[in-house]
């Protein structure tokens, strides 16, 4: 396996038409391109690692090309200038706190003036489901009446957190995960092969950020580790803190919110796993695929009502993250009721 930069896997440099997995959206954005008639405000919505940052500004580039008429020749001064986010037409807000605050959304009327070379003013808003309330209202009216030229594209993965007086303003293109073949290609051109390729493509369920997190150094070995503890835990073989403390180590010695939503997401995928396994035999969409042999042979009975009282736990657990400031007991929490049904 080659050593990995930070990014390694991330596509760039590309036009739209290069951009794999998302053909409607593509689709879409070339047609209106042709149009000549933009909406001025988009919502990427969709997972992370999709291609919805990588869209947005590959879009920034067609619409400032000064060579292609209705794409990016990513040989421009403008479509260089863009990639490398220093063209004054492209503005790309990011959450400074981990939330879009007053002024991370006020610094777009800030960059508001007409866009030079008569091209248009493109504002790539990263992780708008993280704005406050107050930040939205405070730009409303740019939003109802934006400048001439400029297009707003909003980036989030829970479109529901955005203020319906934005969203009914804005077109929304949604991104779906990556098909399995498509994470094989792009991990192929990038130098992977073998058992290896096929593995990261379920796992990462159709999105490369994923990619980037298992391609780190010991995380495949982790994640092993950790699905081996919790599902001899499943079989009454070992207590909650070897499960807890394994998916420490795992995933970077951290308890965090985000720590604490993928543990609930991989245990969901684990009781899917078995679920097909056990109950619908299908083998086919299988997230885990290294592990099959062993669910096949340890879980093949394993009581159908026993997983559904599982996955209403889990649920109970992802609701409780949503409003809980300690990640921690829940983990804890949801794993100690676990232990309870499988008694």
């Amino acid at each position: 396996m080659p050593i990995l930069k930070k990014g390694w896997i991330i596509l760039r440099e590309m036009s739209l038409k290069d951009i794999k997995g998302q053909e409607i959206v593509i689709r879409y954005l070339k047609k209106i391109l042709e149009k000549d008639s933009l909406p001025p405000t988009f919502i990427f919505s969709g997972t992370r690692g999709t291609g919805r940052l990588l869209t947005a500004k590959t879009f920034a580039k067609a619409l400032n090309c000064l060579e292609e008429e209705f794409d990016s020749c990513d040989k421009c001064k403008n479509c260089i200038a863009i990639e490398q986010n220093v063209h004054p037409n492209v503005n790309i807000v990011k959450a400074a706190e981990g939330y879009l605050s007053i002024d991370d959304i006020r610094s777009i009327s800030d960059f508001s003036f007409m866009p030079i070379n008569g091209k248009y003013k493109i504002n790539i808003i990263d992780n708008a489901d993280t704005g406050t309330q107050e930040a939205f209202n405070s730009m409303l009216k740019y939003f109802e009446e934006p400048p001439e030229r400029t297009v707003n594209i909003l980036i989030a993965e829970n479109v529901g957190m955005i203020p319906e007086t934005v969203r009914s303003r804005a077109v929304e293109l949604k991104f779906k995960p990556l098909r399995t073949e498509v994470v094989e290609e792009i991990l192929r051109s990038k130098g992977l092969n073998g058992e290896t390729v096929e593995l990261l493509a379920h796992i990462s369920k159709g999105s490369l950020e994923r990619v980037e997190f298992y391609l780190k150094k010991n995380v495949l070995e982790g994640r092993k580790s950790f699905i081996k503890y919790f599902l001899e835990f499943l079989k009454d073989e070992r207590p909650v803190a070897q499960v807890i403390l394994q998916w420490k180590t795992f995933y970077m010695d951290s308890f965090d919110k985000e720590s604490a939503d993928f543990l609930l997401e991989n245990i969901s995928d684990i009781v899917q796993d078995i679920l097909a396994v056990s109950c619908t035999k299908d083998t086919e969409h299988i997230i885990n695929i290294d592990f099959l042999g062993y669910f096949a042979d340890r879980f093949f009975t394993f009581p159908r009502e026993k997983l559904e009282s599982i996955f209403d736990i889990l649920n109970e657990g992802k609701k409780a993250l949503l409003t809980n400031t300690n990640p921690m007991y829940i983990m804890f929490n949801v794993l100690f009721k676990i232990r309870e049904v499988i008694k």
